[in-house]
């Protein structure tokens, strides 16, 4: 594995030098991949940074097919609610668009969960809904710094208008100054184009060949190799801005034996 890049000689990050993330607020328009196998810890740490973001005063919204992200949701075994003041479901955001605006008595800004209609919702339905509710986020979102959390990226797999949103957001959102997190048990899940806009990674424990292959074309594979030695509740960031793109992708593909 090559160890500098050949552009302009700097070092190229080694499986030493990923330490576990801390909280921080995301530059406009920068992308965030969130990835983990279930139960190792991916949605405690998102609850965490949605509550961080909100006291550093940055709206924020999630799509929460699962219930879990605002205070009203549905309470999961072992698991907290999150942090989020407001609870929406598609059908109310559809026709009220100005729910993603609402700013609650003990707030300064908006904090929103947009939910499926369904409490446990078809996984056809989580994937109709996003196309239709998420959309209205770039419209009423109000201005200042803004983070969307897109949850369970892999249950949008195989929906080609809620995969065209998830790499439209990616894509050309940013242009907008909306940052956001995409977060996916299975990173090989996420459309490669979505990937690609990424400029951190946390990762949390994955053992999966093709999970940890895409870690490796993102990053490299001593990043893939230190996520699968991870214990649940343990993650690491990559930052992919530390080095040029194209060194960082011939040092995976030396790596990824």
């Amino acid at each position: 594995m090559k160890t500098h890049c050949a552009a302009c000689n700097q070092r190229l990050p080694g499986a030493s030098d990923w330490e576990p993330p801390e909280l921080w607020v995301p530059e406009e328009g920068e992308f965030v991949g969130v990835v983990g196998m279930t139960r190792m810890g991916k949605s405690t740490w998102l609850k965490r940074w949605l509550k961080y973001l909100m006291a550093q005063e940055v709206t924020v919204y999630t799509w929460d097919p699962a219930r879990e992200y605002s205070r009203h949701g549905l309470r999961r075994e072992r698991t907290p609610l999150g942090p989020l003041l407001t609870q929406v479901t598609v059908s109310e955001v559809l026709a009220e668009p100005e729910l993603l605006r609402v700013v609650e008595p003990d707030a300064e800004l908006p904090a929103v969960a947009i939910v499926p209609n369904e409490v446990r919702p078809r996984r056809v339905d989580i994937a109709a809904g996003f196309a239709q509710a998420v959309p209205l986020i770039l419209e009423h979102a109000p201005k200042g710094r803004v983070v969307l959390v897109v949850e369970e990226c892999g249950l949008l797999e195989g929906n080609r208008q809620a995969e065209e949103l998830l790499q439209e957001i990616a894509t050309t959102w940013g242009k907008e100054d909306l940052a956001a997190a995409f977060a996916s048990q299975a990173t090989s899940q996420v459309p490669d184009r979505c990937r690609r806009q990424w400029r951190k990674v946390v990762a949390f424990r994955q053992v999966d060949t093709n999970d940890r292959a895409a870690l490796t074309r993102l990053v490299s594979g001593g990043f893939s190799q230190r996520v699968a030695r991870l214990r649940p509740h343990e993650c690491v960031l990559a930052d992919r801005t530390v080095a040029h793109g194209e060194a960082l992708e011939e040092a995976s593909a030396e790596g990824a034996g």
